[in-house]
């Protein structure tokens, strides 16, 4: 991969991974129109960890509460991020290839856009003030498990899932990318044990990219959910999924 497609895959994994509109989408749907190769181990590790570095840099008073236990275990904030990551976790060990099949098969980005798009659209059903339950926690992990696929946003599906539980537009943003942290800590590691992971140029054009981007879209987000207008990005979900049923 030359430096300008780095730079690239950098921007586009640093806005699609936060805004809701699925990074995983994008990027199937990139390789399908430009005839791009799967970014080598490097690239992903490398723009992965900038995105869980954005997280950390904005949200890092939250960050910093997940390892302060100040009881009750049940609503401690570490406790809800395991019990929120466990639902992805076992159904992505248990039907990998499966899932994996789908990011061969672009033809499938229309629906799940689509799925995008209507969960996005209700986000706006139910106005909530509470904090995360344990309860909520594992149902927001469930709804997880739908961003496994390629064209199902994360962040637009548990930030939703939050919503609809009546959880405050603030603590659904928060919670959605504290969420986040595991889920890209483990496919980092599981990259670097593949081995043969190399850092130059365009990993670390890559990871500058993304870094910036990635703050960018989070402060960005942060603001159209806490006003309550997460909705209006499914204006333009919509408008991928009907490309993609267009061109596919």
């Amino acid at each position: 991969m030359n430096l300008w497609d780095a730079v690239l895959l950098g921007v586009v994994q640093g806005i699609t991974e936060f805004l809701p509109v699925s990074s995983s989408g994008h990027l199937v749907l990139l390789q399908s129109l430009f005839h791009w190769n799967p970014p080598g181990i490097g690239l992903e590790v490398t723009v992965h960890f900038a995105t869980a570095l954005a997280v950390v840099l904005v949200l890092w008073k939250p960050v910093l509460g997940l390892f302060r236990f100040q009881g009750p275990w049940t609503r401690w904030p570490l406790t809800l991020v395991v019990v929120a990551t466990i639902p992805a976790a076992v159904v992505g060990l248990l039907f990998e290839q499966r899932v994996e099949a789908f990011f061969d098969r672009p033809e499938s980005l229309p629906g799940f856009f689509l799925l995008t798009t209507i969960l996005l659209f209700a986000s706006n059903l139910r106005k909530g003030t509470r904090t995360v339950t344990l309860r909520d926690a594992f149902l927001i992990g469930l709804a997880q498990v739908l961003a496994l696929f390629p064209g199902v946003s994360r962040s637009g599906t548990t930030i939703t899932a939050a919503l609809l539980l009546g959880i405050a537009p603030a603590e659904a943003f928060s919670f959605s990318f504290l969420m986040l942290l595991p889920a890209v800590a483990g496919a980092v590691l599981l990259k670097v044990a593949e081995g043969g992971m190399v850092l130059g140029t365009p990993e670390v054009l890559a990871f500058g990219a993304a870094l910036i981007t990635g703050i960018l879209a989070l402060w960005a987000l942060r603001g159209v959910v806490v006003a309550r207008k997460l909705h209006l990005f499914g204006l333009y979900t919509l408008a991928v999924a009907l490309f993609c049923w267009w061109w596919f």
